[in-house]
């Protein structure tokens, strides 16, 4: 190599290695110590990054005693002391008494849990600030809320499960794909799958209809189940329900679905129900629609 080019390919970089150059300053021990000085001072909020990013459920089971969260809930929902309304339907708890007034918001829930080892042992639904909890873990997404609280209803305890389906179904989040799901599985308990069904009632999708037709014409499940399925048909509105009742109570597997089919049917005010009852007392066994 020249000795001119050798010089001018060096020269350069003893010049970079000046004042303002971040290499030279990274050497530098007065830089050293600035950094070590900032390292320290934002060491506190890089160790509180991961408390604050933790899901919902982690930090229930790091929790102990009573621990609370809050969720937004659906439009027409007004959560109680006793239970909650929705619409023009009200769902009462255990605590509820004749003449007693009652506290009724609009706006979010809070779920108080009771925990022990990082287990849920039980379930409460009310007002915020109803009541004062060991731990309150704040607000949290309803999409969120609602997916831990069916997770606590596919592998909680039975009362549990069943305690924690209410508070999801009113969340402001579709449920009910996974509430259908819990109605279907046959493996979970009967009196869980039973009241998933009855939530899943309420959700204007078609599909859902079609699914408690499933639930309740499967031959392969428990009678009871399949019973709560067409008592949760019942709730549809009268277009979707009356076929759908009289589909069952003609051709359901087991005289108990066809007979509660018929006992929900006649509490529906249609015009095609009393002609479909004339033609079972007929013995006609065609038509009904």
């Amino acid at each position: 190599m020249r000795p001119g080019v050798g010089r001018a390919t060096t020269r350069p970089r003893e010049r970079a290695r000046g004042r303002g150059d971040p290499a030279a300053m990274a050497m530098s021990p007065a830089w050293s110590i600035v950094s070590a000085a900032l390292a320290l001072a934002l060491l506190p909020i890089f160790l509180a990054r991961p408390a604050a990013a933790q899901g919902l459920a982690e930090r229930v089971r790091g929790g102990e005693g009573e621990v609370a969260f809050r969720y937004a809930t659906r439009p027409d929902v007004e959560v109680c002391e006793d239970g909650f309304r929705v619409g023009d339907s009200e769902t009462h708890f255990g605590r509820w008494r004749d003449g007693w007034e009652r506290r009724c918001l609009e706006g979010p829930a809070e779920v108080v849990l009771s925990v022990e080892g990082g287990e849920v042992r039980r379930v409460e639904l009310g007002p915020p600030g109803l009541r004062a909890a060991d731990v309150d873990l704040g607000a949290f997404p309803p999409e969120e809320a609602a997916a831990y609280l069916l997770s606590l209803a596919e592998g909680a305890s039975r009362r549990v499960a069943r305690d924690a389906l209410a508070p999801a179904a009113i969340a402001d989040a579709e449920t009910w794909p996974r509430m259908l799901e819990i109605g279907r599985d046959r493996a979970m308990d009967r009196e869980v799958r039973e009241s998933a069904l009855f939530w899943v009632s309420r959700e204007a999708a078609e599909v859902v209809t079609r699914g408690l037709s499933e639930v309740a014409l499967d031959e392969r499940d428990d009678e009871e189940v399949r019973k709560a399925a067409v008592f949760s048909i019942s709730r549809r509105e009268a277009d979707e329900a009356v076929p759908l009742l009289m589909d069952i109570a003609r051709e359901a597997p087991g005289r108990g679905v066809r007979e509660s089919a018929l006992f929900w049917l006649a509490r529906i005010e249609d015009p095609r129900v009393i002609p479909f009852f004339e033609q079972i007392l007929l013995g006609a066994r065609g038509g009904g629609r």
